[in-house]
């Protein structure tokens, strides 16, 4: 990524005007949701840090000795602190190992830029480690952290960063954009719903099995709703699939039938399946929905754990069996 995404001026500009005014922070939390380009951000503003001959509106030039060591990914005032296996945790040696780094005088610019990516997977160890550094700042350093889940980071954390916050971009500037980047413009509308409005998580969805795969995931749980598939078959073919956005789907899928429960269908976001959202929302209690979406959303914060997926997953889903409400009550 060399240019900003089209949604991120207003931040560029927040961030330039701290720059310009000798007032960026040693630390800066880029926080919203996944998907919408922070860490691309975030990426571009340390290029602009070490460039040597940024340009008018402050990125970098590209062609510096700075920019083609960042380019090469080998600058060594550029320090990126991120998870060394997928899904797994920053953990303490990686923040003793930066804390080491940054003792040491920067090598170019006098400036030395960290990103920390995903923040919130750092564990208890790592994140207290950082804290010390956060507290006592060095000159000439910039501390980048990313995060889609600001509420897991320490308070004490959040509270020595300047924040800096991304919102889903407007429907439209995300629709064109993605229709710009895919080949096939046809998918670009149900993609982008299918990423609640997310456009970079909507673009890396189109090249796999996620549109598939969603509506899978949707057939299954009208199945098992009417005896036809087993809860626990299902969560051993949900894990097979390995794909990290299914509880999300489900969670909003909840809350969209919620909203039908409420009248408040103008506002469902996912669209395309509402009329089979809003008649299975018809056969459940409100009460129920938002017991469900509690246990979703307790579930989704516990597989950020080493809990046990598959247990977790048929928790869950023999708790989708429950949400019907029975003949009984429909008759009253």
């Amino acid at each position: 990524m060399t240019n900003l995404y089209p949604w991120q001026t207003s931040q560029w500009s927040q961030f330039q005007q701290r720059r310009q005014n000798g007032q960026l922070p040693h630390a800066l939390l880029l926080h919203g949701p996944e998907g919408i380009g922070k860490e691309g951000f975030a990426r571009l503003a340390a290029r602009a840090l070490l460039c040597e001959q940024p340009n008018t509106e402050g990125l970098a030039c590209g062609q510096c000795k700075s920019c083609r060591l960042i380019e090469a990914e080998n600058h060594p005032d550029f320090i990126v602190i991120q998870p060394e296996e997928a899904s797994k945790a920053i953990k303490i040696d990686q923040i003793r190992d930066l804390i080491q780094r940054m003792a040491l005088s920067p090598h170019f610019s006098g400036n030395r830029i960290v990103l920390i990516t995903p923040a919130e997977k750092m564990n208890l160890a790592a994140s207290n480690g950082l804290l010390k550094t956060l507290e006592e700042p060095q000159d000439n350093t910039v501390i980048f952290l990313v995060t889609s889940q600001n509420s897991r980071l320490s308070a004490t954390i959040r509270s020595r960063c300047q924040m800096l916050r991304f919102a889903l971009p407007d429907s439209a500037v995300a629709l064109r954009w993605l229709k710009d980047s895919l080949e096939n413009h046809s998918q670009a509308e149900q993609l982008l719903m299918t990423a609640n409005g997310a456009p970079l998580l909507a673009c890396q969805m189109a090249g796999d099995e996620t549109i598939r795969f969603r509506q899978q995931v949707l057939k299954d749980l009208m199945a098992i709703s009417a005896g036809n598939k087993q809860a626990m078959a299902v969560a051993n073919e949900w894990l097979k699939q390995a794909h990290d956005k299914t509880l999300q789907w489900v969670y909003h899928w909840v809350c969209d039938m919620i909203r039908i429960k409420c009248g408040d269908e103008r506002f469902v976001i996912n669209q395309d399946i509402a009329a089979q959202l809003q008649s299975f929302a018809q056969t459940i209690d409100l009460n129920r929905l938002y017991q469900f979406l509690d246990q979703l959303s307790h579930a989704i914060r516990l597989r950020q754990t080493s809990v046990n997926e598959l247990l977790l997953l048929e928790g869950l889903l023999l708790n989708w069996t429950y949400l019907k409400t029975s003949k009984k009550q429909e008759r009253a």
